[in-house]
């Protein structure tokens, strides 16, 4: 059969999806993932064929939705300036962005924008006519296509947010942060979510309304390999306990160079001589982190799930991609959060009982500190951890959905 992906302008909400397109590809299925251009070279770098005729607008809507939240005093990220929503530069105040001008310029942008992906969806629908789509919970266009062709859609997770969220900080639903949903009238297989791959534990299971199809949580954080110097010396040197810390672009590109903590994660492991440290960061923040103490390390970026099984413990952004990865290697981690999401990452396995959040930009070196020494000593966070890892490697792995996957494209129950 042939099995159309669809993903929002960001490659963690691709990556959590790879596995299944593997095992789908492996049962001899079709599968093709439609995307922009700037996804399109981790599809392709994944062993996946994407379809890039979307446009890049990831960030400048991320940082616009931003910004509407601070007018209305709803900002999760105190003490960081505001971005200037299509520059990226840090201002002085909301004001500096004129967005009655913008809006008055961009309506009629927007309604052509809207044509031409209503028309784009339709020639896919008519042309490739895909027997089954899977679609990332936040992308519209999945349900569109589904609709259009009359087969089924079926919604997958990026991490711990779902179709039932009840905050609204946490509802990434495009029926509720796309203005243009109800334009593209959807009639049937696209107007609910109504089945759900979920490789979430159960123990941090969001809520959804949908049919759930839970999987295994397969970690993939991109291409790439192990470094030599930890193909040589992979456990820490005695006495010492290793951290991750890791830390993606997306965070930066959104809320501006402010939002780059991990010069305030270096001072605060300074001071923990009983701790190594290895930083997972682009060359381009590495050389913004300046001088390290000696039990921090910086590494060529790597892919996470290659690095957990060598550490006692990881810290990140609240990332979901990075939260699940964790998860799945059963290690406690520590949520440094900018973001609304990301702070509810945090809060969900803070809550399970393995890891720790804290307000990223209103964190002090103290608690930055403490957090980290609680993170490496107290046997509760590693426990609970290790036993989350150990039930997700129990639950049923992508390949065992492709069955469930083919029924529902045949119309059976």
């Amino acid at each position: 059969m042939r099995v159309l992906f669809t993903t929002v302008d960001w490659t963690g909400h691709l990556y959590p999806m790879v596995p299944l397109g593997w095992a789908l590809q492996a049962a001899g299925h079709q599968v093709r993932v439609l995307c922009s251009s700037g996804v399109a070279r981790a599809a392709e770098q994944a062993g996946l064929v994407p379809l890039p005729l979307l446009e890049n607008t990831g960030v400048v809507q991320a940082r616009m939705n931003n910004h509407l939240r601070a007018r209305e005093g709803l900002s999760r990220a105190g003490g960081l300036p505001p971005v200037h929503p299509l520059t990226g530069r840090p201002m002085g105040s909301l004001d500096e962005f004129d967005l009655d001008g913008f809006l008055r310029g961009a309506a009629a942008l927007n309604s052509r924008w809207l044509e031409r992906r209503r028309r784009l969806l339709e020639d896919l629908a008519t042309g490739w006519r895909p027997d089954l789509v899977v679609h990332d919970l936040a992308s519209l266009d999945g349900r569109v296509v589904a609709d259009r062709v009359g087969v089924p859609a079926v919604a997958h997770l990026w991490g711990l947010v779902a179709d039932a969220e009840t905050d609204d900080r946490m509802d990434y639903r495009p029926e509720r942060i796309d203005a243009d949903f109800a334009r593209f009238e959807l009639r049937g297989t696209g107007a609910e979510v109504r089945h759900l791959v979920d490789p979430t534990p159960d123990a941090l299971a969001p809520p959804t309304r949908a049919a759930r199809l839970a999987t295994r949580f397969v970690p993939y954080n991109g291409p790439g390999g192990l470094p030599a110097r930890l193909l040589r010396d992979p456990l820490p040197p005695a006495g010492r306990r290793r951290i991750c810390v890791v830390w993606g672009t997306s965070v930066t590109r959104v809320y501006g160079p402010d939002s780059f903590l991990v010069p305030r994660l270096v001072e605060a492991l300074r001071g923990l001589p009983d701790v190594e440290a290895v930083l997972a960061v682009t060359a381009e923040d590495a050389a913004r982190i300046g001088g390290l103490p000696e039990n921090v390390r910086l590494l060529e970026q790597t892919p996470l799930h290659l690095l957990l099984p060598a550490c006692h413990a990881v810290v990140h952004n609240g990332a979901a991609g990075s939260a699940m990865t964790a998860l799945a290697a059963g290690v406690p981690q520590l949520a440094v959060a900018v973001s609304d999401e990301q702070y509810g990452n945090g809060a969900r396995i803070a809550a399970a009982g393995a890891g720790l959040v804290l307000d990223g930009p209103g964190s002090t070196p103290q608690e930055l500190r403490d957090a980290l020494r609680r993170l490496v000593d107290d046997p509760g966070l590693a426990a609970t951890a290790d036993r989350i890892g150990r039930e997700n490697a129990a639950r049923p792995a992508p390949a065992a959905l492709v069955p469930r996957l083919e029924a529902l494209a045949a119309g059976t129950p």
